[in-house]
């Protein structure tokens, strides 16, 4: 594709004003567009750490009420008692699996 055809796929995703300029001014007005871009994709992917973090936190919860829930004796009417344990491993699992993630994110320079 031509730079001009790129700036217009831009322009309609709104990453870059309307009047840039295929000049150094423009090409200044593209580096701020970029700098802008970048500073809300950086919040975004803070955001989406801060929710990953929250559903770790959630997971681990809901582990933990089900070792209690499986520690008790059966409630009856309530079926599913004898999955809780596996069910809670699963949360467990699924917890350590995000952590892991997070811990890449931040190693690849994501907060």
């Amino acid at each position: 594709k031509s730079m001009a055809a790129a700036v217009e796929k831009r322009k309609s995703q709104g990453c870059v004003p309307d009047d840039i300029l295929p000049t150094f001014e423009g090409l200044s007005q593209l580096k701020q567009a970029a700098a802008a871009t970048f500073q809300v994709a950086n919040v975004t992917d803070a955001n989406i750490v801060q929710r990953m973090h929250e559903t770790i936190v959630m997971y681990e919860e809901s582990a933990s009420m089900l070792r209690r829930s499986a520690a008790q004796p059966p409630v009856r009417g309530i079926s599913g008692h004898e999955g809780y344990s596996r069910l809670a491993d699963d949360y467990e699992a699924r917890a350590q699996r995000i952590r892991e993630v997070v811990q890449m994110l931040k190693e690849g320079g994501f907060q």
